[in-house]
């Protein structure tokens, strides 16, 4: 005779299965977005503005010779 599992078994184990995995992707998630965030150091902004400035030096530079 064919062994069927219990129903009931089957069911718990796929309710586990599904919450052990959505909790792996809540924490992957919450690690990329904690990595995402910006750092201490120079923000694009800032990095815009020097470009821009740097670029201004070197223009008013290259004039005066």
């Amino acid at each position: 005779m064919l062994h069927t599992p219990d129903i009931s078994r089957v069911s718990d184990t796929l309710h586990a299965m599904v919450l052990t995995f959505s909790l792996i992707f809540a924490i992957v998630l919450a690690w990329g977005s904690a990595s995402l965030r910006e750092t201490d150091g120079w923000s694009q902004d800032r990095l815009m503005l020097s470009t821009v400035v740097n670029l201004e030096r070197l223009e008013r530079r290259n004039s005066g010779n």
